[in-house]
């Protein structure tokens, strides 16, 4: 069956793919689990001033990839680093890290930062 035709139910529809999907394509993608996910907001963290930010539970057995939105602002010397723990800070994660960022300095020119498999995102 064809989603997001309304009005057709056939492939051999004549309007174009409106995108739009009727209450019974929602009901049957739902039913089979292909209804297109969303995130869910588990946390935030407004420190003022801090050498470390815990999130120590991030619904890690619900979810096996986690979006982590943040405004960094280091104090100059460079050695600003985010890792991930899986017991509270006893230890940390020592590699996998991927990630790709957008960055400005002071005045606003931008940059871009990425990394596959680090040992930390900087």
């Amino acid at each position: 069956m064809p989603y997001g035709y309304l009005g057709q139910t056939t492939p051999n529809q004549l309007a174009s793919n409106s995108g739009v999907l009727s209450m019974s394509d929602v009901e049957s993608l739902n039913k089979q689990g292909k209804l297109g996910g969303s995130l869910e907001h588990i946390k935030t963290e407004n420190p003022s001033s801090s050498a470390a930010v815990n999130f120590l539970s991030i619904k890690e057995s619900k979810y096996d990839i986690h979006l982590i939105q943040f405004l960094v602002k280091p104090d100059g010397d460079g050695t600003t680093q985010i890792r991930f723990s899986t017991n509270g800070g006893t230890t940390w994660v020592a590699t996998g890290y991927d990630y790709a960022m957008d960055l400005s300095d002071s005045l606003g020119n931008p940059n871009t930062a990425n990394n596959v498999n680090g040992t930390s995102i900087d």
